[in-house]
């Protein structure tokens, strides 16, 4: 009885034989899947692993849903900015916010120059006190 073996060529034909195969017998499954995904992308909707649906959160990604929802909160901002009157209360609450944040950005402004300040100082130190690293090693291997 004679075996006959295989030549790379031959094995490489036959298992393209099968991918292909199996790809035309998936393609319409596959071709509708990613047509779906590519809509409800446009659309801003994102279909989750139980089939479900959810808008796409992805930051800085316009979609339909996405300028839908932006453009109904700018009109119903508009809405309400041209009915509001401030009341004393509101410009109190505006002093003291403003107030509040101005003392936060002192605060960050000393910060970075006392950061600022830090690194110049340590940089100063560091290249008037030079350190012999072989000393200090060859010392501690003499102990």
């Amino acid at each position: 009885m004679k075996t006959k073996t295989k030549t790379l060529k031959t094995i490489l034909e036959e298992t393209a034989l099968e991918v292909v195969t199996e790809k035309i017998k998936t393609y319409r499954a596959d071709v509708n899947s990613q047509i779906e995904d590519a809509l409800l992308s446009i659309i801003g909707l994102e279909k989750r692993h139980n089939s479900s649906m959810e808008i796409d959160h992805c930051n800085g990604r316009n979609s339909v849903l996405i300028d839908a929802f932006r453009n109904i909160a700018k009109d119903e901002a508009e809405k309400i900015a041209r009915n509001f009157k401030p009341s004393k209360e509101d410009f109190a609450g505006f002093k003291e916010a403003f107030a509040s944040e101005y003392r936060s950005q002192i605060r960050y402004s000393i910060r970075d120059l006392a950061k600022s300040k830090a690194h110049s100082d340590f940089k100063d130190f560091a290249d008037n006190e030079k350190i012999d690293i072989s000393k200090i090693v060859k010392e501690a291997l003499e102990k």
